[in-house]
């Protein structure tokens, strides 16, 4: 048997356990045990590569090694891989982008409620118009539009107030509102080969280490029967049939494959197998000719043909063979010969289906054939309602977007002259070619001269500056990625809050839809809290540097961008006294 797969994940269970006890020796005895037993089961040699990083870096390279060899071969561990990562990638740049575009709509929220504001004024009043302007930026997302909608909305309102690259966030976000659905659709189409009833794998991904079944065999057959055109089914039927030594069949199989995929050299080399079982030994040389043609580094056609050889007595033919053998794939000659009989005779090496055979079939497979599928953290979400909403999206954000424009033309906003406070023609008060808020005009008018006005007015900028950056550190030593937004580094502040939803999604038990292999308890043994705190530690740095470094540099004086380093005094200083 060339792998016990339950067996397998017993040990891997026992390995958690034992080193939950503190039993690092006999964890490490159960978990090699656990790889050795089936090897492809990629959880052992990931938690052992994780063990072995800090005191025996050689063993973790190995282990690394035989992992990425295994990603290499094995079509279920790439997609799991593949898959979950563009899940993750998607999950965490779509949560990361809402929560940056929130925060830039909280630091426009001044120019955006004095828009609301002014236009309620007229209707209700000044002072309820200045709650309505609240109660308006929380009512979307009370009605269950979600957080992304509004904050779309929100920054169209305010596209002629945003800088360059804000706008350029808003479009990323409507964009993202907008294509939501194809997201659904890409993991329709990620998700074919877990599907047992439709084409075109009908569940043969997943056959590759399933124990053999009568039952099972069975049902392939039929449904092999009903769809003579799939390959995959009888390449699958085939492979279950040579499990169940049912030779006359698995022969069959494999030769209605080679019809289908004339080109596919391990079909070649599976049926060269057969023929040798059979002692059709000629026959056999010829698929493992025919397999080496279609491809010259398949390594399992020559060692095949190495065995077929050395049942000739043709020694010298064997021994090139191997050697060819060798020189393609060492670890698969070594591990065959390990398992070699009492008599010395090595089994020969059947091929599954090529991890690149599935990939062509799944991205050449038609649209129409793809059920669009949102994984269960994206289903309770607004946008996961299909093209209808993405289109009344659309249009809303260009009502924004228009709205905003028009209101800017009609009443434009400004920043007070002395404190910046936001103000429109309407509530400005004018001091000769200054606009001040009322509160700033107040303020010059208790002054008796200009120059007692102007300091007023200069205590009273300098008062509510101080407030206000007190306040926004406060919010950038809370939220990561705030900083970076609050002194206009956009794109470094989404990088960071889309890091920040990888590792809070994490956290939360967010885990891939995509399952490569059954879970078995017992919590991580690859140290996710270290890791995790290992990464918030990163980005609350970077976010603070970026944030404390734009403002050293914005309190520089004009021109100067660094700091001067001190010098020794020259003699031309007392002359030019």
């Amino acid at each position: 048997m060339a792998a016990l797969p339950q067996e397998a994940q017993l040990f891997y269970r026992y390995a958690l356990s034992a080193r939950k006890a503190g039993q690092e020796a006999e964890a490490i005895r159960w978990m090699r045990a656990a790889a050795s037993l089936d090897p492809s089961f990629a959880a052992p040699h990931l938690a052992l590569a994780s063990w072995f990083a800090f005191h025996e870096p050689s063993q973790a390279l190995l282990s690394c090694a035989t992992l990425l060899d295994l990603a290499r071969q094995d079509f279920r561990l790439q997609l799991h891989l593949i898959a979950n990562g563009v899940f993750f990638l998607l999950h965490a740049w779509f949560f990361g982008l809402v929560v940056a575009a929130l925060l830039v709509v909280g630091l426009h929220q001044r120019q955006l409620r004095h828009l609301l504001q002014e236009r309620f004024s007229t209707v209700v009043g000044p002072g309820p118009a200045a709650a309505w302007a609240w109660v308006l930026l929380f009512v979307p997302c009370a009605l269950g539009f979600g957080l992304a909608l509004p904050a779309a909305l929100f920054l169209g309102i305010l596209w002629p107030l945003l800088r360059a690259k804000e706008r350029l966030l808003f479009i990323l976000l409507a964009a993202q509102v907008v294509a939501a659905p194809l997201a659904s659709h890409l993991m329709g189409r990620l998700a074919l080969p877990l599907y047992a009833d439709r084409a075109p794998f009908y569940g043969v991904a997943s056959l590759e280490h399933q124990p053999y079944a009568p039952s099972h065999l069975q049902e392939l057959a039929e449904r092999a029967a009903e769809h003579p055109e799939n390959a995959f089914l009888q390449f699958g039927l085939a492979w279950t049939a040579r499990q169940g030594v049912d030779l006359a069949d698995a022969e069959a199989g494999y030769r209605r494959v080679l019809r289908l995929w004339p080109g596919d050299d391990r079909a070649s080399n599976n049926l060269g197998n057969l023929l040798a079982a059979q002692g059709k030994l000629d026959e056999a040389l010829e698929r493992y000719r025919a397999a080496v043609h279609l491809n010259p580094r398949n390594a399992a056609a020559y060692f095949n043909a190495a065995q077929v050889h050395t049942r000739r007595f043709d020694y010298a033919a064997a021994s090139d063979a191997m050697a060819h053998a060798s020189a393609l794939d060492f670890e698969m000659v070594r591990r065959y010969q390990d398992g070699a009989g009492a008599e010395g005779t090595l089994p020969l090496v059947d091929q599954w289906i090529a991890p690149a055979t599935f990939w062509r079939a799944m991205l050449r497979t038609d649209g129409a054939d793809v059920t669009p599928a949102w994984p269960p953290a994206w289903r309770g979400l607004v946008e996961a309602w299909g093209w209808r909403f993405s289109g009344v999206a659309a249009i809303l954000t260009l009502v924004a977007v228009g709205l905003g424009l028009w209101w800017q033309r009609e009443l434009p906003l400004r920043p007070c002259s002395n404190c910046g406070r936001i103000v429109c023609r309407r509530c400005a008060k004018r001091r000769r070619e200054e606009a001040l808020c009322p509160e700033c005009h107040s303020v010059a008018a208790r002054a008796e001269s200009l120059e007692f006005s102007r300091v007023l007015l200069g205590q009273r900028a300098r008062k509510l500056n101080r407030t206000g950056r007190w306040a926004q550190t406060v919010i950038a030593a809370l939220i990561p990625g705030f900083g970076p937004l609050a002194v206009r580094r956009v794109f470094g502040g989404v990088l960071l809050l889309v890091a920040s939803s990888a590792l809070v999604s994490s956290q939360l038990g967010i885990h891939g839809p995509f399952l490569y292999e059954s879970r078995t308890g017992l919590g991580s043994a690859t140290g996710g809290g270290l890791l995790a705190c290992v990464g918030w530690g990163v980005i609350y740095g970077v976010s603070l540097l970026v944030y404390f470094g734009q403002i050293e540099r914005d309190s520089l004086p004009m021109g100067e961008t660094t700091r001067s380093r001190p010098t020794s005094p020259s003699w031309r200083l007392p002359r030019a006294a």
